[in-house]
């Protein structure tokens, strides 16, 4: 059913849809992206959640909260929002990273300061992929779409589902 309702989200046409609307989409393609990419082991952790962190203006309002305790091949999604970023050690308790509403210099810097190899950045600013994030959400011809930065791909500990680099546009 999931899967079905990712394949829906591809081609939901956003044409004059109000932006809550839009996050909703885009808080499906987060579920789906974590479903579809399997993330690196990390011996210390006991518990077995998935930090999504929000670093940015969180502008899913009431749609990312739905994903907050749904079940992923990684374990249970615990949603975590961070209105401000000020250093490395704020990301450090993140599997995934997505920054939104956040201007591209600082967007720079939390990249510069994320293992890009072991934590999954997730971005929706132009140029997102080849700053070197992993997948790039943008608009095109009134759709969201996506973009996956394929060098990162093939130098990550990630393991992408192929239906998934498929669907998604390859970037750098």
């Amino acid at each position: 059913m999931r899967r079905f309702l990712f394949l829906i989200s591809l081609l939901f046409s956003i044409n004059a849809v109000s932006e809550d609307i839009v996050y909703q989409i885009k808080a499906s393609y987060l579920y789906n992206f974590l479903q579809f990419v399997q993330l690196v082991e990390q011996p210390d952790r006991s518990e077995s959640y998935l930090n999504v962190c929000i670093i940015g203006e969180n502008r899913f309002g009431a749609s990312i909260s739905v994903l907050d305790g749904e079940t992923t091949p990684q374990g249970v999604i615990r949603m975590i929002s961070m209105t401000h970023y000020n250093k490395k050690k704020t990301v450090e308790q993140c599997q995934v990273v997505y920054i939104v509403g956040m201007k591209k210099s600082l967007a720079v810097r939390v990249l510069n300061d994320v293992d890009n190899t072991k934590v999954l950045t997730i971005g929706e600013f132009p140029s997102f992929t080849e700053l070197g994030g992993f997948i790039e959400l943008y608009i095109e011809n009134d759709s969201v779409r996506f973009r996956i930065n394929s060098e990162l791909a093939g130098n990550t500990q990630f393991r992408v589902a192929a239906q998934l680099l498929s669907l998604g546009v390859e970037g750098s």
